[in-house]
C-alpha cells in the first residue's frame, strides 16, 4: 500500500499537543486580559481572556485555580492567569490551564510582598529557632482583635469554657485599611504593660486585600521582638500572610486559636482521673509488695529469736572492745620505744653536725685571716693609695711630686714622691 502523504485532523492536533507540552516557556506563563463570559459548574470554570486589540484565549480553571480565586471574578475584571498552554485535541483550540487568578492591581502588591518575605527571611525573622514554646498551663493571656468583634467572642467564650482559671486581656484594634498597621501596633504596645504568658492575635476570614494589614513591616520588625509566644488566627486556611509566618503557631480560626492557647478543663479533669487512679494502683501494688516482705522477714529466725541473738552479738562486742583495748596498749608501747630511739638517734646526729660545722667554721676563720691585709701589715708591709684611695701597684701610677699615703699596721703616713726608679 502506498505510503499517506498527509496527516489526519488527529495526528496533527496530537503533534501540536505535544509541541505545546513539550516546550518548557508555555509551561508557566502570566497572561494579563479582561474576562469574557464568564461560566462556574461544579468541576471548573471557563471564561474568555481578551486583550485591548480584541486578542482572544479561552482558559479553564480545574481545582487548584477555583482555589486561588480570593475575590469573586466577574466579567469585565482586569486579571492576570497563571497557568499552562495545552491543545484541546478534540476542537483543535488551545487553551490556558489556569493555576492562579489574581487582579491586576494586586498584582503588583504580591511582588512587593514577595520581595518583604524574601528580605525577612534573609534577616532571620521567620527562623524556626526563634519560635517560642507556648506554656501549657498560662495564667495571662491578651488577644488582639477587632473591636467588638465575632473574633473576639469566639475566643473569649471558648478560653472561659475550656480554662476557666486564666485571665484574658482584650487589646481591640482596627484590623482592616489604612490605619490598621498603627491601631496593631499601638495595641501591640499596650500588651506589653502586662505580664503575659500568650498573645493572640487574630481576625476573620477576608480577601487578600482585607488582611493586608498583617504583612506590614513595621509591625512584623516589632513583634520579632516579642518575649511571649504569639498565636496567629488571621483568615482562613488558606490564607496567609507574614504574620502567619512569624508566629510561634499558626491556626486558621479564632476558635482553633482559643483550643491553643489553654487546656481543655474537661482533658484536665480526665487527666486528673486517671493520675489518681494509677497513683492508687501503684500505692496498693506498693502497699503490697512492703507488706509481703515484711511477713518474710518476720518470720526469720533472726526476728523469732532475738534475744538470745542480741546476747551473741553483746558477747562479740565485748571481745571485740577488750582485744581492741589490747591492740591500742600494744601499739602505744611501740611508738614509745620507737619515738626514744628515733630522738636518740636525731640528738647524736644534731651534735655530729653541729661539730662539723663549727670545725668547718674555725678553719675557714683562719683561711681568712691569714688573707687579711691587716696580717700583711703586721709582717712589715706597707699599701700605697693615691689621695682619693685607690691602691698603688705600679710606679706607673705615680708621677714626681706627688702626694700619697703609706698605710702602715697602726697608722698613716704621708708621702711626697722625689724620684721614681723602674728597679728595685
Amino acid at each position: 500500500m502506498k505510503e499517506r502523504d498527509y496527516l489526519l485532523v488527529r495526528e496533527l492536533n496530537e503533534y501540536v499537543r505535544l509541541t505545546f507540552a513539550n516546550n518548557p516557556f508555555l509551561k508557566r506563563v502570566n497572561v494579563r486580559g479582561e474576562v469574557l463570559n464568564y461560566s462556574k459548574y461544579k468541576s471548573a470554570h471557563y471564561f474568555t481572556l481578551k486583550d485591548e486589540d480584541d486578542a482572544r484565549i479561552q482558559v479553564v480553571l480545574f481545582y487548584q485555580g477555583i482555589a486561588s480565586l480570593n475575590f469573586p471574578l466577574k466579567d469585565g475584571d482586569d486579571i492576570i492567569v497563571t497557568g499552562e498552554v495545552t491543545l484541546y485535541e478534540k476542537s483543535g483550540t488551545y487553551q490556558l490551564i489556569g493555576s492562579n487568578v489574581i487582579l491586576f492591581g494586586e498584582g503588583q502588591k504580591l511582588l512587593a510582598l514577595k520581595k518583604l518575605k524574601e528580605k525577612l527571611e534573609k534577616l532571620g525573622i521567620f527562623d524556626e529557632s526563634k519560635k517560642l514554646p507556648l506554656k501549657k498551663y498560662p495564667h495571662n493571656i491578651g488577644v488582639i482583635c477587632g473591636k467588638d468583634s465575632a473574633a473576639w467572642a469566639d475566643i473569649k467564650e471558648n478560653i472561659s469554657l475550656r480554662y476557666p482559671l486564666v485571665t484574658i486581656y482584650y487589646f481591640p484594634a482596627i484590623v482592616q485599611g489604612e490605619t490598621a498597621p498603627k491601631s496593631l501596633i499601638a495595641a501591640y504596645n499596650r500588651s506589653l504593660e502586662y505580664s503575659l504568658d500568650v498573645l493572640i492575635i487574630a481576625r476573620g476570614g477576608g480577601s487578600s486585600d482585607d488582611l493586608w494589614a498583617f504583612n506590614d513591616e513595621e509591625l512584623i520588625m516589632l513583634l520579632s521582638n516579642r518575649k511571649v509566644p504569639i498565636i496567629s488566627a488571621v483568615g482562613h486556611e488558606i490564607d496567609f500572610t507574614l504574620l502567619d509566618f512569624l508566629a510561634d503557631l499558626r491556626v486558621s480560626t479564632p476558635t482553633a486559636a482559643a483550643e491553643a492557647a489553654v487546656p481543655s478543663k474537661t482533658n484536665i479533669i480526665q487527666s486528673l482521673i486517671e493520675i489518681e487512679k494509677r497513683l492508687t494502683k501503684d500505692i496498693k501494688n506498693k502497699y503490697n509488695i512492703l507488706l509481703n516482705k515484711y511477713n518474710l522477714l518476720a518470720n526469720r529466725p533472726i526476728f523469732k529469736r532475738k534475744g538470745e541473738l542480741y546476747a551473741i552479738k553483746e558477747r562479740k562486742v565485748n571481745d571485740l572492745r577488750i582485744r581492741l583495748k589490747a591492740a591500742y596498749n600494744a601499739y602505744y608501747l611501740r611508738t614509745k620505744h620507737y619515738l626514744s630511739e628515733k630522738a636518740s638517734s636525731l640528738t647524736k646526729s644534731i651534735k655530729n653536725c653541729y661539730n662539723k660545722k663549727w670545725e668547718f667554721a674555725n678553719n675557714a676563720f683562719a683561711k681568712l685571716e691569714a688573707l687579711s691585709p691587716l696580717k700583711v701589715l703586721e709582717r712589715g708591709y706597707s699599701m700605697l693609695t693615691d689621695k682619693s684611695g685607690h691602691i698603688i701597684t705600679s710606679i706607673k701610677e705615680v708621677s714626681k711630686d706627688d702626694m700619697l699615703f703609706a698605710t702602715l699596721k697602726d697608722g698613716k703616713i704621708l708621702i711626697k714622691v722625689e724620684e721614681i726608679k723602674d728597679h728595685v
